[in-house]
């Protein structure tokens, strides 16, 4: 009995052992689904991380109405003082109770958010939502105090941006890097400021506007904007004109 036992065992053993071309079928398997599977799981993340963008700049968007509402219609300023941003006088004012909101989930640098200078590094608030700079006027780079209910041109609210994705350019533009995402608080409509637009969402960028809306808005569509967005970024490193 021993004897017929152990052959039986034998020859079960045998049976369960891989040979060397079906380990190699197997992983090449698992190698095609994974490729199949990986792009698709790369697509849900970047659409996560767009849902996630859209929350934010809604909630900051309206933490800025909140903030107008509470002081006459008078819309804060991108830098209100020295080294102090609107996303520390939202946080600190409580019209905004968690930093994470002022930081795109695609940011990848100045991370957490935190109450000090580094507040610099957020989304961008319109610095000039009146559209009244241009190169022939000393610009106020910090931004200009607005009413927001008497002082906008009588333009429809759904087009008048106040704030959205941003990217901080340094003045030596050669100086940039793809892969760097990295967001500005002073963001302008026109050419050449360290703030512009970033339409890293899917070639878009979530923008909201003065009546509460948000809309992820492509290139093609910055020119029905007010203010008209003349310059913003793609891939964080390759700049695209609408002059």
């Amino acid at each position: 009995m021993k004897g017929i036992v152990m052959e039986g065992t034998t020859q079960f053993r045998n049976r369960t052992n891989f040979t060397l071309i079906e380990l190699l079928v197997v992983i090449a398997i698992i190698a095609i689904l994974a490729s199949m599977l990986l792009p698709a799981l790369g697509k849900a993340r970047e659409r996560a991380k767009a849902t996630q963008c859209v929350g934010n700049v809604k909630q900051s968007t309206m933490a800025l109405q909140l903030y107008a509402d509470d002081y006459k219609g008078v819309l804060l300023k991108a830098v209100p003082e020295n080294l102090v941003y609107w996303t520390n006088v939202l946080y600190r004012q409580k019209y905004i109770l968690t930093g994470k909101v002022f930081l795109c989930p695609k940011q990848n640098e100045k991370t957490p958010w935190k109450d000090n200078p580094d507040a610099l590094y957020t989304y961008g608030l319109n610095r000039d939502i009146l559209q009244r700079s241009d190169s022939s006027h000393i610009v106020d780079n910090a931004g200009y105090y607005v009413n927001i209910y008497s002082a906008i041109p009588k333009k429809s609210p759904s087009v008048v941006w106040l704030t959205g994705d941003s990217l901080y350019v340094p003045s030596d533009k050669s100086k940039m890097t793809p892969n760097v995402v990295k967001g500005h608080a002073v963001l302008s409509w026109n050419t050449g400021k360290e703030g512009s637009v970033s339409i890293r969402h899917s070639n878009k960028a979530n923008l909201g506007f003065l009546d509460g809306g948000i809309r992820p808005t492509g290139g093609e569509q910055m020119i029905d904007l007010f203010p008209r967005v003349q310059e913003w970024y793609y891939n964080e490193s390759i700049r695209r004109r609408n002059v």
